[in-house]
């Protein structure tokens, strides 16, 4: 046990404290559910996967900190922190199947498919490709050609998962570890 463990323990095995703590890990769940749904929104938005990292490396740290006291704290708190415990595997489970979906390469976005496109003009006899205007010096109308209408790409970003707002409830023995990303240092030579 570390040092900082064990005086984490010696704090959490006063039962007075039981309050204490019970808040502290609420307030942990309310800012977990925040920062993951702002980082799933990031990589939606971006295409990056470094919110997912981000993500990633902070369910993992948080639930192998948690889950090494949770035996040292106090019965009336170790359901609470079952709950937190499986808040952060949730997001770890949802973190690692989105980058699942993402693009990969450095710098890629969402996928970008083109938006119908739609002819300059409808008007018979005129092409797409030019616009009649009226020269000032004749006043007669002429045809002077314009660039063609270039289809409007449309990004369709992945859908981002939906953390339940209330306790999350284990459904069975919690693991000793949540899944995380893989380490991509030096795959593209970084």
């Amino acid at each position: 046990m570390s040092a900082r463990h064990a005086f984490a323990a010696g704090f959490v095995n006063d039962g007075s404290n039981a309050s204490l703590i019970m808040n502290a890990l609420h307030d942990m769940d309310v800012d977990t559910r925040a920062g993951a749904n702002d980082l799933f929104v990031a990589f939606r938005d971006s295409g990056s996967t470094e919110p997912l990292r981000a993500l990633s490396h902070f369910t993992t740290r948080q639930y192998s900190q948690l889950r090494g006291m949770i035996d040292s704290l106090p019965p009336a708190v170790q359901a609470q922190a079952a709950s937190s415990l499986s808040l952060l595997d949730l997001v770890a489970r949802d973190t690692v199947q989105l980058a699942a979906v993402a693009p990969t390469g450095p710098g890629t976005k969402p996928a970008v498919t083109p938006a119908p496109s739609t002819p300059a003009s409808s008007s018979p006899g005129v092409s797409p490709s030019s616009t009649p205007t009226t020269s000032s010096n004749s006043g007669s109308p002429r045809t002077t050609p314009t660039s063609p209408t270039v289809p409007v790409p449309h990004v369709t970003p992945p859908s981002v998962p939906s953390i339940p707002p209330g306790p999350v409830v284990p459904t069975g023995p919690l693991p000793t570890a949540v899944p995380s990303l893989p380490d991509a240092t030096g795959l593209l030579g970084h």
